[in-house]
């Protein structure tokens, strides 16, 4: 659209589907004075803070990337001399591969039932490989290069802060807390990536900051794991405690 009608309309078209969309959200059933007096009749458990933490660290660290990468990756395809339209095409590709991932994840986790963290950890660790080929590609030109790692940083790591934050509270029965604390940390790192991208991409380069990416994708992933296992240590002692 851009290139053909210009930015304005394709902002205006965005805006209308935008609205269209909001018109179709169904209302709650349900009156925030119904959802109090079930919640005085079932108390919360209590909640341990520290896994939750961990896992938003986890889940900032994976967005940090994701968000440096969407706000990044057109104009580093323009610096790498794509044509004129391919880098939006590829932009398209990398965030259809998102949308793809997160519904066939969230589908295998619903089956699955359990075990979800190493999965998020694995997927955020694949999204790693990614940056290294975006990385690497910026050095030496290869431009089929590029598009595999675009897709594969945003298909697979992208995806992998996105599978359903709220699961982390399964065990101790409190979805809206424990989705709330890890929200901050998902929010945070997509709010910083493209600050801190941006930063290093000024200053060194496109490689260095896919480099920087990747590796908090990797550590991200790391945090992931260690807050699953101090979530299932919380689970157990809340288990002796009863």
């Amino acid at each position: 659209m851009a290139v053909t009608i210009g930015w304005r309309w394709a902002f205006t078209i965005a805006a209308v589907v935008a609205i269209g969309t909001s018109l179709l959200v169904l209302v709650s059933r349900s009156s925030l004075a119904d959802r109090r007096r079930h919640r005085l009749a079932n108390p919360i458990p209590p909640v341990a803070l520290a896994p939750l933490v961990v896992l938003a660290t986890g889940f900032g660290l994976g967005l940090f990337g994701a968000s440096g990468l969407t706000a990044f990756l057109v104009t580093s395809a323009v610096t790498m001399g794509f044509a004129k339209g391919t880098p939006g095409l590829i932009a398209s590709l990398a965030a259809a591969a998102a949308v793809g991932a997160r519904i066939a994840s969230g589908i295998r986790a619903d089956r699955r039932g359990s075990a979800h963290f190493p999965v998020v950890a694995a997927m955020l660790a694949t999204g790693a490989l990614g940056y290294g080929l975006l990385a690497l590609s910026s050095e030496t030109d290869i431009r089929w290069l590029f598009v595999v790692g675009a897709v594969v940083a945003l298909g697979r790591g992208g995806a992998g802060t996105a599978r359903s934050t709220s699961r982390s509270s399964v065990p101790i029965g409190a979805p809206a807390r424990a989705t709330g604390v890890t929200q901050v940390g998902g929010r945070l790192g997509g709010m910083l990536g493209p600050v801190i991208v941006g930063i290093v991409v000024d200053h060194w380069s496109y490689a260095a900051a896919w480099l920087l990416a990747g590796a908090t994708s990797l550590v991200g992933a790391g945090a992931v794991l260690i807050g699953r296992h101090l979530l299932i240590a919380a689970r157990r002692t809340v288990e002796v405690g009863e």
